[in-house]
């Protein structure tokens, strides 16, 4: 027998094999209706959720069952099983061609990719924000169809994340049939929906968006497309990209015994986590002193160290092993190597799992051309001087938005799909919270200090400290247990070694 996973993580594939029998779903709650897996939880999978905000490959919040990597198979035979990669992604063989020729190169592979991911018998439409990735995908939709494209927004009353303007512009522009929709999220009932359907603890909060605006657009579509994947093949983070470019720079001016030396002013710096990251100094100086792997993996991190700390008490486990077995693959480059390290981790486990999930749980299909191997492998040959130039992002993907949208449109600035899990934890889901991670028989008080838990949550409600990330990840982890873990089982068995 032959499983595949695809190349990079757009659907899921969980494994059980127990020496006699292998299982295999897309739903991690298959394999424990199927007996092979237990309840017991994993305390590395657990350690790098807290980490991460989601549970890395091939690791799985319980024991006994395992992720498939993307771009991997598991070949079943009269040896047993054993796992094989096929496809992985290489940045070795950069172009030399002009940027003019990579711009129409570019633009020719998304038109194809955009064409064939067209064909469909059921009714179909398009994610739209005001950013530049799904607005080029819908130009390219609006050329290919003999309609106006169905496209779709969902925005908050908290203007910094609402896109609806932006949206509205784009969607004028192309001349789509556009739906923009406010929401006003209960999350009361919506968060354990969520947690349902993701089957381990899933910290991201823009699944809560991306929750609502797949249920408005399965209201009038079956399949959408979407622009998933832009950022992480084109560097569209600036500060998070541009950053790491700044850290390796200044790493290399730096002799070694002296990047050592800024340990102890990093330790002291104020880390007020209601700044940037770009201007938290203490952070930047702590990267600096540390490899750059290491690095990448503090900026991944949801939750700061002193409070990892704080709430796992003395555990040895390290979760930069979630990294490990990318590294010696990924390019030297810097640019390169975050981009490799996203595509292979963030991108698989967080990005795509979240649209998948929240997609199919309102049985939408979810297309994402931007994710054609061929653009993927495209992108990888591409010079970063066409990446992430001086402050600019997506530099070659702009060229190729430059033909088909008004230069008003590409000025605004990128405002993200987060929304404002700060205050939502101070004012609507702030009695849910001390509700749920308070409560004598929660999985939280078994597995963390309740007192520290108690003072995270009066030290954020009280504005003394922004600890936003940090709650959320201990709320979805005890949303998850209630309404995954404990409707199967009266007990919750935790690994001996927690």
């Amino acid at each position: 027998m032959l499983l595949a996973r695809d190349r990079v993580g757009k659907k899921p594939l969980y494994l059980a094999d127990d020496g006699k029998r292998l299982a295999f779903a897309s739903e991690l709650k298959s394999l424990r209706n199927a007996g092979m897996v237990g309840s017991e939880i994993d305390p590395e999978a657990l350690d790098l959720y807290l980490a991460y905000g989601y549970v890395p490959t091939p690791w799985t919040i319980f024991r006994g069952a395992a992720k498939l990597p993307a771009g991997h198979l598991a070949i079943c035979d009269g040896r047993g099983m054993r796992i094989e990669r096929y496809w992985d992604l290489s940045f070795e063989n950069i172009s030399d061609a002009s940027e003019e020729r990579l711009t129409s190169e570019l633009e020719e592979l998304l038109d194809d990719a955009v064409r064939s991911r067209l064909e469909s018998d059921v009714p179909l439409g398009a994610f739209l924000s005001g950013g530049i990735d799904s607005g080029t995908i819908v130009s390219f939709m609006s050329k290919a169809m003999d309609r106006p494209v169905l496209t779709h927004t969902v925005g908050f009353s908290d203007r910094g994340t609402d896109e609806r303007e932006d949206a509205a512009a784009v969607a004028a522009a192309l001349g789509t049939d556009h739906l923009a929709t406010e929401v006003r999220p209960d999350l009361q009932d919506v968060l354990p929906r969520i947690a349902w359907h993701f089957d381990e603890p899933f910290a991201d909060p823009s699944a809560v968006p991306t929750w609502y605006v797949s249920r408005e657009t399965r209201k009038r579509v079956t399949v959408a497309l979407s622009g998933d994947g832009g950022d992480e093949l084109f560097a569209g983070y600036k500060s998070r990209y541009g950053m790491a470019l700044m850290e390796e720079k200044v790493r290399r001016m730096l002799p070694s015994g002296l990047r050592g030396g800024l340990l102890p002013f990093a330790r002291v710096w104020p880390r007020s986590a209601r700044l940037p990251r770009a201007l938290r100094l203490g952070g930047f100086l702590a990267n600096v002193a540390a490899d750059r792997d290491r690095a990448y993996f503090s900026d991944r991190c949801h939750i700061p160290p002193h409070l990892q700390e704080r709430l796992r008490g003395n555990r040895t486990f390290d979760p930069f092993v979630a990294l490990e077995p990318h590294l010696a693959r990924a390019p030297k480059e810097p640019l390169a190597r975050a981009l490799y390290l996203d595509l292979k981790t963030w991108l698989a486990d967080d990005g795509l799992v979240k649209v998948d999930r929240m997609s199919m749980a309102h049985a939408l299909e979810v297309r994402c051309p931007l994710l054609d191997h061929r653009i993927i492998e495209m992108a990888a040959r591409v010079p970063s001087r066409l990446k992430m130039h001086d402050g600019q992002t997506k530099i070659l993907l702009r060229r190729v938005s430059e033909r088909r949208l008004p230069k008003e449109i590409l000025s605004r600035p990128k405002r993200g799909f987060a929304p404002p899990v700060t205050r939502w934890l101070r004012e609507d889901l702030r009695d849910m919270s001390r509700d749920l991670l308070l409560d004598p028989r929660s999985l939280s008080g078994e597995l963390f200090d309740r007192k520290a838990v108690a003072a995270l949550l009066d030290d954020h409600g009280s504005g003394r400290l922004d600890a936003g990330w940090a709650i959320w990840t201990l709320l979805m982890l005890e949303v998850w247990g209630r309404e995954v873990m404990r409707p199967m089982d009266l007990e919750v068995p935790l690994a001996a070694s927690l």
